[in-house]
């Protein structure tokens, strides 16, 4: 069980290029690529200056560029990868305080400006990638009123920009913040009267209008932005253990039907806009899908991410399964393991490290070069730099022979 723990690949979020799916694991510090096509997985390497066995080091990945961004939750400083050059590099924050561990949970890409959405970070943090400048907000802060000890995150999934707008639904209360992209002017807008928060929100391009999503009820509300006319609609298939439960995790949407995500809830719901009807999600993930995950949530979905037209991709937590949905039907599914994982996990001989294949040279300098070797989690015998010297210097001697 502890061995198939660390082959699983579990990730926050996904950047969709192409044909290949990118993502940062959870349980440990490694970036992925899922070419679909061949339903392969490429482990690209990690993140330097951070801990391999380090786990939610990053909670959202954005691509501009070709490169993928990557905002810290429990990591220190936003990571880059040129997906060309395949390398890292870093972009230090300013501001390193934050009294909570995640920092950020989302990222989102507009003419030229990357905007990183704080999860307890106190300032909205936003790149420009042709200045290679960063500049943070934090006028929304007075506008939400947020107490000095407070107890919620400032905004979770729920962000989106349309118009050169970027929105942002407050997890702490009932109401949207607006910031201009290009003049970076703040509003607050409230929603329906109901004050609790939002933890996610869609775009509904055919009904021109966005879906959000409440944090700890089953229920989303449908909102004009012209009008500012709300409709509050209640999920009545799902059901979750007790108060403060986040039963939904995601609100995503297509030309026919709204889609509810489940979290801590039973399932996941669908309802149809033509008549309104509800019904439970035919893809949701089977119960022994969720039963065995390594999560102090014992949640059953982490995110839902737009393909294409009409479609999506839901992922599990604990093993990352990803379900390809069209038109609200199950087409593929993608079950992510990494077999070398193991080996990633536990090779503390140099001689494993060359036999296993565990790393590539660049991997296994990496880890040399973080000084983890030191630590007693990685160094279970004195001599692994023996080692590791004595097996280079065997299978240079039996080349030269």
């Amino acid at each position: 069980m502890e061995n198939d723990y660390k082959k699983r690949v579990s990730a926050h979020d996904l950047a969709i290029v192409g044909n290949d799916i990118y993502f940062f694991s959870i349980n440990y510090n490694g970036l992925y690529c899922l070419h679909m096509p061949q339903k392969q997985l490429e482990f690209l390497g990690s993140v330097p200056g951070e801990k391999f066995r380090r786990r939610h080091l990053y909670g959202a990945i954005v691509e501009a560029g070709g490169k993928l961004y990557m905002p810290p939750m429990m990591g220190d400083e936003i990571a880059v990868y040129d997906i060309e050059e395949r390398n890292f590099e870093k972009i230090a924050l300013q501001y390193k305080y934050c009294d909570r561990g995640s920092k950020f949970l989302g990222a989102v890409y507009d003419n030229g400006k990357i905007f990183f959405i704080p999860c307890w970070y106190p300032y909205l943090a936003i790149f420009d990638i042709n200045s290679g400048q960063t500049i943070y907000l934090d006028q929304w802060r007075n506008m939400l009123g947020v107490p000095k000890e407070r107890t919620e995150m400032f905004f979770r999934n729920g962000y989106l920009i349309k118009d050169k707008v970027l929105y942002m639904a407050s997890m702490m209360k009932n109401c949207l913040i607006e910031i201009s992209t290009q003049t970076y002017e703040t509003k607050i807008l409230k929603v329906g009267n109901d004050s609790d928060g939002f933890v996610d929100m869609c775009w509904d391009k055919k009904e021109d209008c966005i879906w959000l999503l409440k944090k700890n009820k089953a229920v989303f509300e449908k909102m004009n932005l012209k009008s500012f006319q709300t409709k509050s609609y209640e999920a009545p298939l799902a059901t979750y253990k007790k108060k403060g439960e986040v039963p939904f995790i995601h609100i995503i949407c297509d030309s026919h039907q709204v889609y509810l995500i489940s979290y801590q809830s039973n399932c996941s719901v669908v309802m149809r806009k033509e008549d309104e009807s509800f019904f439970r999600a035919e893809w949701d993930a089977d119960e022994d899908e969720a039963e065995d995950i390594p999560m102090e949530w014992g949640a059953k979905h982490y995110f839902a991410k737009e393909l294409g037209e009409d479609s999506f991709i839901v992922g599990t937590t604990g093993r990352l399964l990803l379900h390809v949905i069209r038109q609200g039907k199950k087409t593929d599914t993608f079950f992510l393991e990494d077999p070398l994982m193991f080996r990633r996990f536990n090779c503390q001989q140099g001689r494993k490290v060359v036999e296993e294949e565990a790393f590539d040279l660049a991997g296994f300098l990496q880890i040399i070069d973080r000084q983890e070797m030191a630590n007693k989690e990685w160094d279970s015998e004195t001599l692994c730099g023996k080692r590791v010297w004595g097996t280079i210097r065997k299978t240079v001697d039996e080349e030269r022979k």
